[in-house]
């Protein structure tokens, strides 16, 4: 496992995460017995997933030292080397 694999596999994560406490907390607010966790959970899979097999990558192009602005670009890309 290569550093950029590890970086890919790590942001997926985070994004799967991210989207899945965003889902969490909607739902909670619905608190609707019994779904919110296994919505979350099906949410968690279906992004981390997506990211994996699309093989999605972020990039930061360009960082802004004095307004801090990180510029991400999305790019696809393959393991093959």
């Amino acid at each position: 496992m290569n550093t950029m694999m590890f970086i890919h596999v790590s942001i997926s994560i985070l994004n799967g995460l991210l989207w899945a406490g965003i889902i969490g907390g909607i739902f909670k607010l619905f608190a609707i017995k019994g779904w919110p966790s296994m919505l979350t959970m099906i949410f968690f899979v279906v992004m981390l997933l997506t990211f994996l097999l699309l093989k999605v990558s972020l990039k930061i192009t360009d960082a802004d030292e004095h307004t801090g602005i990180v510029h991400l670009t999305i790019e696809f890309w393959d393991y093959e080397e």
